[in-house]
C-alpha cells in the first residue's frame, strides 16, 4: 500500500515526470501569454452570455405575465365569495332564510323583499355612464353615439 500512495510513490513519480516537466516549464511563460491575449474565445463566451441574458429576460417575462393571469384570474373567481362592497352603495341585507317566498317569477317574491329593505338591485342612483349618455343627447332620433 506504501507503494501505491505515500511519499515514497509521490518521490517515484516526481523522477518519472521530471524529464517531461524540463520540456515544459521553459514553454509555460510563452503559453500563458498566449491563453492571455488570445480573445477570439472571449467574443464566443460574451456573445453566449448575451443569448442567455436574453433567454433569461424572455423567461422572466413570460414568467410575470403567467404569474400576473394567473393571480387575476383567482381574484376574480374568490370576488363573488368574498364580502367585499362596491364603494359608496350601502346595502342593507337580511338574511335569505327570513323570507317566506322563493320564486322570483312571483310578485310576491319582490315586494317582501322591498318591504324589508333588502334591495342589492338598486343603485342608489343613475349609472354615471348613462348620465353622461343622456346628457350627450343620444337619444335624439338619427343620433348615433
Amino acid at each position: 500500500m506504501q507503494e501505491q500512495v505515500g511519499f515514497k510513490r509521490l518521490e517515484e513519480r516526481l523522477k518519472v515526470e521530471a524529464a517531461q516537466w524540463s520540456h515544459l516549464l521553459p514553454q509555460l511563460p510563452r503559453l500563458l501569454h498566449q491563453a492571455l491575449a488570445d480573445t477570439s474565445h472571449q467574443d464566443r463566451l460574451l456573445a453566449e452570455l448575451r443569448r442567455l441574458r436574453q433567454e433569461t429576460q424572455r423567461r422572466n417575462r413570460l414568467l410575470l405575465i403567467g404569474v400576473t393571469s394567473a393571480a387575476a384570474l383567482a381574484i376574480m373567481a374568490a370576488w363573488p365569495f368574498s364580502a367585499c362592497r362596491f364603494p359608496g352603495v350601502e346595502q342593507t341585507e337580511a338574511p335569505m332564510s327570513s323570507f317566506a317566498t322563493r320564486d322570483p317569477a312571483q310578485p310576491a317574491f319582490w315586494d317582501e323583499r322591498f318591504a324589508a329593505g333588502f334591495t342589492p338591485w338598486d343603485a342608489r342612483g343613475v349609472p354615471p355612464a348613462f348620465g353622461r349618455w343622456v346628457d350627450e343627447a343620444c337619444l335624439a332620433a338619427g343620433k348615433r353615439c
